[in-house]
């Protein structure tokens, strides 16, 4: 599946599909994008996410760097237990701003 990222509304990105090496740069631009035009808050949204590897790890880290230097407070909703698995084994999960249950 084809890599995306959308603005749900003015506060919600959400990321589609499979990032890979090869669409990471444009996935991650389109985002700091979406994320340039939140008020003070937003949501990344990985619902629809189809599946999760390093590659989304880090460029989950590059938006909240990205966020936190355009003063937006980002929460991950809807983490993939596969991605959280990740996150944990390198204590990512610790600053990983997850939506509380």
């Amino acid at each position: 599946m084809v890599a995306e990222v959308n603005a749900l509304n003015t506060d919600t990105l959400m990321l589609v599909g499979d990032v890979t090496a090869d669409n990471v740069v444009s996935i991650r631009s389109n985002g700091e994008a979406i994320i340039s035009r939140m008020a003070s808050k937003g949501i990344i949204d990985l619902a629809r996410l189809s599946s999760a590897n390093t590659i989304t790890l880090s460029l989950l880290l590059s938006w909240l760097r990205f966020a936190k230097h355009n003063n937006v407070s980002l929460t991950i909703a809807h983490l993939p237990s596969q991605l959280f698995d990740m996150a944990r084994v390198s204590g990512l999960e610790l600053i990983l701003p997850f939506e509380s249950a």
